[in-house]
């Protein structure tokens, strides 16, 4: 191991035991904790470090949302939700949290990841669409056009990422397609007064899906841009839009 990264555990473990002794501090004066606290402004609590969590601009020119997918709000929000999974990432990395509260946590954190790739995918499928679309409806050519994509609110989730492999605009194989749609039923209970079994016991809540989820977006991010490019073009030079 090298010498930094016994250092940087030496100091990890010291912030933890300074940590439970501010709150032992805090027992210990009467502060019944977590129903009771000491008021804090803002610049008296404890801070994220800085670049950890990256900015805004740093996802726009990463992944090049807006020009991908051409819309100004969806880009917008899946850059914040992309800064929000580096929190859940600093989290997860730096602090052990015990409990039922780590199945919630990689829950909370499998959620906002798997929110921005199914954003991601609609995204492209809406921006395909809209090219079809005319002021009184859709181009009349729509299902016998090979390069004709509906609406996103017509397809599950599941028909999205069969079409979009169909058109060639993912290359997901076939083992991560299944593993994508498992984890949209992770995500699918959301509901606490549906949920219908003991959920925040369920093992899927992992680091392993979560990671997984990760190297899918980095996946998409590096083919999106090529594949839309492919497909726009053959779709252009062949378009007979009436």
């Amino acid at each position: 191991m090298d010498r930094f990264e016994l250092e940087f555990k030496r100091r990890l473990k010291k912030v933890s035991q300074e940590l439970k002794q501010l709150e032992d501090l805090l027992r210990e004066n009467g502060i019944d904790i977590p129903n009771q606290n000491i008021v804090l402004k803002s610049d008296e609590k404890i801070w994220i470090p800085t670049g950890y969590i990256r900015t805004v601009q740093y996802f726009e020119q990463k992944y090049g949302l807006y020009n991908l997918l051409g819309d100004e709000i969806l880009a917008k929000n899946i850059e914040y939700a992309l800064q929000a999974s580096d929190f859940f990432n600093y989290i997860l990395n730096r602090f052990r949290i015990g409990l039922s509260v780590e199945k919630v946590f990689y829950k909370l954190a499998i959620i906002n990841m798997f929110s921005i790739v199914e954003s991601l995918l609609y995204g492209i499928t809406k921006k395909c669409h809209s090219h079809c679309q005319l002021n009184n409806g859709v181009c009349r050519n729509n299902e016998k056009c090979v390069f004709y994509i509906k609406k996103p609110n017509k397809y599950t989730f599941e028909n999205l990422l069969k079409i979009l492999r169909e058109k060639k605009l993912i290359c997901m194989p076939e083992g991560d397609q299944q593993k994508l749609l498992e984890i949209k039923g992770l995500r699918d209970n959301i509901h606490l007064w549906d949920v219908s079994n003991k959920d925040y016991f369920n093992d899927n809540y992992n680091l392993a899906n979560y990671n997984f989820l990760v190297r899918v977006l980095q996946a998409l991010n590096e083919d999106l841009h090529d594949t839309l490019i492919t497909f726009e073009d053959e779709r252009n030079s062949q378009c007979k839009k009436r």
